[in-house]
């Protein structure tokens, strides 16, 4: 009956990296983070990274700049969330960026924007727990932070 009432709210999160020409010299990517599952993912942390360094969502832009300067990201959109509720079918934009194609060609964005990673833990109601993992399927685990802690009367 548990695994029953564990599988009938099982979150699966990932993420997701749309790229849209929006015209000859110019690509928009938008970085988000979706729920698939049947049940609502309680996101306890959220990291997002370039080249393993810590990165905030709105700082994105100006981070791949100072890294690969030949490379015109501009901030379009960013969110900072870290943790917090995440709704079955939901895709919460972290990020969205404007790269110059005059500069760096489609192939190099490309190539930056897969440096880029996003570490999730993240949680059912009844407590079970998982690590997003880029490739592969996500990670059950002991180590998520407890996302909310529930109070009782």
């Amino acid at each position: 009956m548990v695994a029953q009432q564990s599988a009938s709210v099982l979150p699966y999160v990932n993420t997701n990296k749309q790229f849209e020409l929006r015209s000859d010299t110019a690509v928009r990517v938008a970085l988000s983070v979706v729920n698939s599952g049947v049940g609502p993912a309680l996101v306890s942390e959220m990291r997002l990274t370039l080249d393993d360094r810590p990165v905030r969502a709105d700082s994105l832009a100006a981070a791949i700049r100072e890294r690969y300067p030949e490379v015109a990201a501009t901030q379009v959109r960013s969110n900072t969330m870290e943790a917090g509720v995440l709704p079955v079918d939901a895709d919460v934009v972290l990020a969205t960026l404007e790269f110059d194609l005059r500069r760096a060609g489609f192939a190099a964005v490309s190539g930056v924007m897969d440096r880029v990673r996003v570490d999730i833990c993240y949680c059912n109601v009844y407590g079970s727990c998982w690590k997003y993992r880029e490739e592969g399927w996500n990670e059950a685990t002991d180590d998520c932070p407890a996302p909310m802690q529930i109070q009782g009367d």
